[in-house]
């Protein structure tokens, strides 16, 4: 795919196939992958805070009960690492219904050769530039960033300050509103239409 070493966090019961694809797409000569294979949810959530992935691929199979769960947990855990889904065909439901829990994308198992995984790798890590993280954080109403939002894209500035030596800067203004309940969607919706009219 590119030159640039990537880390992978692939979360998987039997890895072979997926690690075959990855293997393709990402030589030995180029030395373009950094990949760290677990199976169980028990080692997953601590391994991400280690190995600190650029990418996720997450099977549906390690979900002890609704497989949507894993899916929300690892969101909650690392939401500005995007995940891809792995799924059986029968599990096709949950890989789509997984997108609104967090996941950018799902390839279903048996289907898993290095054309499509390629494609999909390569749109959760542009969609996981700064830019991309900014538009999947905002409302869609208003435009305006969500809290989950504002705490991501905090925390990325943060790790991009320690990181680089730099300072950091914030600068926060407090709003006051103490507006009834029905009232609240009134005023969205009047944000809404000024930022269009912008």
């Amino acid at each position: 795919m590119n030159q640039k070493r990537v880390r992978i966090l692939l979360a998987e019961d039997d890895a072979g196939e997926t690690v075959d694809t990855l293997r393709i797409l990402f030589p030995d000569t180029t030395g373009g992958l950094d990949l760290t294979v677990v199976s169980t949810i028990g080692t997953l959530i601590p391994t991400v805070k280690m190995v600190d992935p650029e990418l996720i691929i997450l099977d549906l199979e390690l979900s002890l009960r609704d497989p949507l769960d894993v899916v929300h947990l690892v969101h909650r855990a690392a939401p500005g690492i995007p995940i891809v889904v792995l799924a059986n065909p029968e599990q096709k439901q949950y890989a789509a219904q997984s997108l609104s829990e967090g996941a950018m994308d799902y390839v279903l198992k048996g289907f898993v050769d290095a054309r499509a995984l390629g494609r999909v790798l390569r749109a959760a890590l542009e969609r996981n530039t700064f830019e991309g993280l900014t538009d999947l954080l905002r409302d869609a109403m208003t435009g305006l960033y969500t809290r989950e939002g504002l705490l991501t894209l905090g925390a990325r500035c943060q790790e991009e300050a320690r990181r680089t030596g730099r300072k950091m800067k914030l600068r926060a203004r407090r709003i006051h509103h103490h507006l009834p309940f029905r009232n609240a969607q009134r005023v969205s919706q009047k944000i809404a239409q000024q930022r269009r009219q912008k």
